[in-house]
């Protein structure tokens, strides 16, 4: 490999990277190397049942993080790392995002964001297989799916109902920009009922190119930058550490990994860096900062026997609406999922636009040793006040005969206590006991954005800029959710791709 330059090298093979070598490797002038730290999987007919299986997560293929939840309360941080990234383990919600979400960044500088910007890119990557019009596109690597309201399971056509019962309006497209209620969620899922990540999608017809060449089980440790410029990277694999040249390096590691790598180079706040014994190149003190995941929090219970199998969907029917006294349309999201083990349905409550952050720091320099992951989730008041809010809805929803008959009566809460339901509806309406419970209990979303996050270059908390080009060093992008300024009100995985579509048709364009 020290022989070889290569033109391009992306790091992390993801919702983005993945998109960006497939994009990149069109230009058959271009010399393209995807590096993922995963296995790579060569083909569907190859690869795992479990990754392949749109009914359910996928847990096997993971990086093992765990990050604070809430402080002193750590929680595993479920990652894909495999070819796919975490497209490859996600639950296949394939959600936009609202036009608010979008149009808000422009605060941040990022006129080329807006929301005419991205529904172009939105709907060049899509599949819709049901709906077409200004707002949907055909013929993209994306397929996308709904479930068909007259065969959802029982546990899901319960939930559905009660969402009636309870006032929410019914929409057949939640993609459309004005859309909130209940209905099935748009999927990215196959006619055989696949998971379609960026694997599939995009390397899948690209891997016959002979100047893509995609490696498996490598672990990026860090950039190399020589005279302000990005040369290299340094990787651990099989032959253990070795250099790679390229003129351009992108990286797309994740809110998680990309900040890692970052910082491993030199890039970051100085402080930091020094605290680890890592040399200062570029001061950047947004590196690791501005971490934002979406909340969640509920409760579950045990099923009726037989009631949810190994073939049950984990999600079919997705409320969308607005917390009470919120200026923000779709804040939340509601759903039931089923999996066994026991409990094997629950409902939870999704915080969307959440204002609170947390921060990613070094534990060290060693690759090897996780990152110090802190979610800080609820810190703002107005985030507390949404989720119990959603608590209370949830009350509401164990309440409802439909959902009663499904077995929620004896509850098992997200702390692993156990509570009858009216019991838990009388108690849920004790702002303060509501309060300690969402701190003990709540969750991420495993969501995150934002850790190296896109602005203009005088913004002294910006990582890079509108086009994703490091600030402060040639040769260098990053794609992937960390350039986020703010989370999407939906669902990332289908933003990330959006994000690595534009970022590649830029890179393209520019002059070799």
């Amino acid at each position: 490999m020290r022989a070889e330059i290569w033109d391009d090298i992306v790091i992390g093979a993801g919702s983005s990277g993945a998109v960006i070598a497939s994009r990149l490797s069109e230009d058959s002038r271009r010399r393209v190397l995807l590096i993922e730290a995963g296995p790579d999987y060569s083909g569907s007919d190859v690869t795992p049942l479990s990754l392949l299986s749109a009914l359910k997560p996928a847990r096997d293929h993971d990086w093992g993080f765990d990050a604070e939840m809430t402080p002193g309360r750590r929680f595993e941080y479920a990652r894909g790392r495999v070819v796919g990234g975490s497209s490859a383990v996600n639950a296949c919600l394939a959600l936009r995002g609202l036009p608010s979400d979008y149009d808000e960044w422009r605060k941040f500088g990022l006129e080329e964001w807006s929301w005419s910007d991205v529904l172009p890119v939105f709907r060049s990557l899509e599949d819709d297989v049901e709906i077409s019009n200004e707002y949907h596109g055909q013929g993209g690597p994306i397929g996308v799916r709904r479930h068909d309201l007259s065969n959802l399971t029982p546990g899901q056509a319960a939930f559905y109902a009660a969402c009636i019962d309870l006032g929410f309006p019914e929409t057949s497209d939640h993609n459309h920009p004005e859309a909130s209620g209940v209905g099935t969620g748009p999927w990215n899922i196959d006619s055989q009922g696949r998971r379609i990540s960026t694997a599939m999608a995009y390397l899948e017809s690209a891997r016959g190119r002979k100047n893509l060449r995609i490696l498996g089980d490598l672990l990026v440790d860090r950039v190399v930058i020589e005279d302000g410029r990005a040369v290299a990277v340094d990787v651990i694999g099989p032959m253990g550490r070795e250099r790679i040249d390229g003129r351009r390096i992108t990286l797309s590691g994740g809110t998680i990994g990309t900040p890692s790598v970052l910082l491993r180079s030199g890039i970051g706040d100085p402080v930091e860096l020094k605290r680890n014994g890592i040399a200062p190149i570029v001061n950047r003190r947004g590196v690791g900062r501005n971490l934002i995941d979406h909340a969640r929090i509920g409760v579950g219970w045990m099923g009726m026997p037989n009631f949810v199998g190994n073939d049950s969907p984990y999600l079919e029917v997705l409320l969308r609406y607005t917390s009470t006294g919120s200026d923000r349309l779709n804040d939340m999201q509601m759903m039931l999922f089923q999996m066994l083990p026991e409990p094997s349905l629950s409902i939870r409550t999704q915080l969307m636009k959440p204002l609170s952050q947390g921060q990613l720091c070094l534990n060290s320099a060693d690759p090897l040793v996780q990152p110090d992951i802190r979610l800080n989730l609820l810190t703002d008041p107005e985030d507390m006040r949404r989720i119990i809010d959603g608590l209370q809805l949830i009350a509401r929803f164990v309440a409802n005969p439909r959902i009663a008959q499904i077995g929620a009566r004896s509850l098992v809460l997200d702390d692993g206590s156990h509570m009858d339901a009216s019991v838990f509806s009388r108690q849920i309406q004790d702002v303060d006991w509501a309060a300690e419970y969402a701190q003990r209990a709540v969750r991420h979303y495993v969501h995150p954005v934002g850790t190296s996050r896109m602005g203009s270059p005088d913004d002294p908390d910006a990582v890079v800029d509108q086009h994703g080009k490091l600030i402060g060093v040639e040769g260098l992008r990053v794609a992937d959710a960390s350039i986020m300024p703010t989370i999407p009100a939906a669902n990332t995985n289908l933003s990330c791709i959006m994000i690595g579509e534009r970022i590649a048709q830029w890179m393209l364009n520019e002059a070799d």
